[in-house]
């Protein structure tokens, strides 16, 4: 099985409850009437400031561990319908979102894997190629695997972290779904 990293952000409307529907979404997708994503961890949910800076309303964030026998891209096919059934504009970049769901890793059997822009048609990249820079997804991250090691900058989450420059980040507390 594949596992995966993602990270789920909201700044718009009931932002908790955006974060908690999109876990259900993903958690209920089914294929010929079986179960293929299988939550493993939700971090606690944190509140940022969008970046770039701007005049949005600030993201509640967490991070997912999920399961799944499906390959990546088919994950992420499943994620823009979800994006899409949510409302959200997927043709206008850093805009406000109801929800926005990023992969952030990919490992099978304990190795990282590793997708390059010009694959897919650069619809998919992993690493996510910003998610070392952002707060809001190492913090959560830091809950669920601290050890994790970056397979492109061969340093831990916790590493990449404590180097990171500052961002405005709070952490508010666990998510029911």
């Amino acid at each position: 099985m594949f596992e995966f990293y993602l990270s789920l952000g909201s700044n718009l409307g009931d932002r908790l409850l955006n974060l908690s529907k999109a876990i259900n979404h993903l958690s209920s997708h089914k294929e010929n009437k079986e179960e293929i994503i299988f939550i493993e961890e939700v971090s606690s949910v944190y509140e940022s400031s969008p970046i770039p800076s701007s005049e949005q309303p600030n993201f509640f964030n967490i991070i997912l561990k999920i399961k799944s026998k499906i390959e990546p891209i088919d994950l992420l096919d499943i994620i823009k319908v979800i994006e899409l059934d949510f409302g959200r504009d997927l043709t206008h970049k850093n805009q406000p979102r109801i929800i926005d769901i990023d992969i952030i890793f990919v490992r099978y059997s304990g190795n990282h894997i590793l997708i390059e822009p010009n694959e897919y048609g650069g619809r998919l990249e992993v690493p996510h190629p910003r998610a070392h820079q952002r707060a809001f997804v190492l913090m959560p991250l830091l809950e669920i695997d601290s050890d994790i090691i970056h397979p492109l900058i061969h340093k831990t989450i916790k590493e990449i972290f404590i180097n990171l420059e500052k961002q405005e980040i709070l952490k508010l507390g666990s998510i029911s779904y």
